[in-house]
């Protein structure tokens, strides 16, 4: 009786010991990247004082102050002020609010379109396929940046323009990533499976191929809110962005590029050019382990 028990305990034990899901070596993966967790945790500390900006400083942001204009660097204004008295720090503080909100809505808007277009044209084929890869590849071959600078200079100058522009000409390249995931998966044995004990194309969709797409378009969506930071940038700098006295990254530089402040007062240019650069470096650097960590190659080589 007790050799009985003995031979079955291992087989009990083994049936007790913990399951590695693919979420715990993913996020044990991103870990070990440390540049990426750095990056992480730029981005959170950003976020942070986008969403506290007015606990983090007891000046206005729009409201010029005549007689300190030009102000260098001193113990009231730690970055200076500008060329109407109004303090840097408190609008580089501000101007995170701008650039954070419109990659995260531009991007947003970008995934439902790409994802929408892509999964459809991977999965349906045939005509609809061609159509909708037609259409991608229409919007491909215009410069983006020309299209969003035309766009921009006949809608009236926003902070939802931006978000708009950004967001509108920006899916085609998650478009076709997400067409290819789809094509590969939709005749996989699984799928094939579901289809044949009667599984909708929603629910195929849904909970068979979706799951298998979120890591790349997850990677896309973090990168993709890089590239539009420094949209934003662009834009605000070309005077179509963020019009003043709203406080943005991009309009701050625009602002100061002229010889004089350029050489002479670069308190004004200087703070919001390393946030546009930290910003876009740090979320780079997690979409690097991001990709790495989500990586499907990477799940069946150790972890």
């Amino acid at each position: 009786m007790s050799r009985t028990r003995n031979r079955a305990s291992p087989q009990i034990a083994e049936q007790q010991l913990p399951v590695d899901s693919p979420f715990a070596r993913s996020l044990r993966r991103f870990l070990r990247h440390r540049v990426a967790v750095v990056g992480s945790l730029i981005v959170l500390i950003l976020v942070l004082i986008a969403l506290t900006a007015p606990l983090l400083t007891p000046y206005d942001p729009v409201k010029a102050n005549l007689r300190e204009i030009d102000s260098p660097p001193n113990g009231r204004h730690i970055f200076g002020t500008d060329q109407v008295g109004r303090d840097v720090l408190t609008r580089v503080v501000y101007g995170a609010r701008v650039s954070m909100s419109v990659g995260i809505v531009a991007v947003t808007l970008t995934t439902i379109i790409g994802v929408i277009i892509g999964g459809l044209g991977g999965y349906l084929g045939g005509r609809t396929d061609d159509l909708l890869m037609r259409f991608t590849e229409l919007v491909m071959m215009f410069p983006t940046f020309i299209l969003m600078i035309t766009l921009a200079t006949v809608l009236e100058p926003s902070i939802f323009t931006l978000m708009l522009v950004i967001g509108l000409f920006n899916w085609p390249g998650l478009a076709r990533l997400v067409r290819g995931q789809v094509l590969s998966l939709r005749e996989t044995e699984f799928v094939t499976a579901a289809r044949t004990v009667g599984a909708t194309d929603w629910r195929i969709m849904w909970v068979h191929i979706f799951p298998h797409v979120v890591g790349p378009v997850v990677v896309s969506m973090t990168l993709g809110t890089a590239g539009a930071i420094l949209a934003e940038a662009g834009l605000s700098y070309l005077g179509l962005g963020v019009q003043a006295p709203v406080p943005s990254w991009g309009g701050m530089v625009s602002r100061a590029a002229n010889f004089t402040a350029l050489a002479i007062f670069p308190w004004q240019w200087l703070p919001p050019g390393m946030a546009i650069t930290l910003a876009v470096l740090a979320i780079n650097f997690m979409g690097d382990g991001l990709r790495d960590a989500l990586d499907v190659r990477s799940r069946h080589g150790g972890i």
